[in-house]
């Protein structure tokens, strides 16, 4: 049951993080195609700046939960690999709760800023696109994370006495 949940969990963040990989195509060629428009025609495109930096929000806040659920974020293990079995995962599921936490409240203030944007009519400077959706998809990536970030801690609590879940939160630690 564990192992299908976190298929669940992983394909989840995966769809997500696809977009990602999306948005690096798209910067990629947004900045290829200005810089050879500024160079063989002199006509730059208009707010290529503006769209990068929101490309790369984008790609950023999408890669957050699909990097968790790789276990590609830094975990420093180095002192409590030597702890026995329950103080191990005790004090690592301790931790990954309060980096849930952490991420909970920042879900929580990407949902105020979604609605401060639209209150403030908050815009970019040169094409005047509107901040709310991407504090709308800031919001979305956020959830998948904490959601990701949630399951972790589960597994890692139940890894003090379920030998897959123990071998689950280890294999990634060096």
């Amino acid at each position: 049951m564990i192992q299908k949940i976190d298929k669940v969990f992983y394909r989840i963040s995966a769809a997500i993080g696809s977009l990602s990989y999306v948005g690096i195509v798209a910067m990629t060629l947004l900045n290829i195609v200005d810089v050879v428009l500024n160079k063989v025609f002199g006509m730059p495109i208009q707010g290529a700046y503006e769209l990068t930096e929101r490309l790369l929000m984008c790609t950023v806040f999408a890669s957050l939960a699909y990097g968790q659920a790789c276990k590609s974020h830094i975990n420093t293990t180095l002192v409590i690999t030597h702890f026995p079995r329950v103080l191990k995962f005790l004090v690592f599921g301790v931790m990954q709760a309060l980096a849930t936490l952490a991420a909970i409240l920042w879900t929580y203030g990407a949902w105020i800023q979604i609605f401060e944007s639209i209150r403030t009519n908050t815009v970019t400077a040169v094409l005047k696109i509107p901040l709310y959706p991407f504090y709308a998809f800031e919001f979305v990536t956020m959830i998948a994370f904490s959601l990701m970030l949630l399951w972790d801690t589960i597994i890692i609590f139940l890894a003090i006495k379920n030998d897959w879940c123990a071998d689950h939160v280890t294999g990634s630690w060096a």
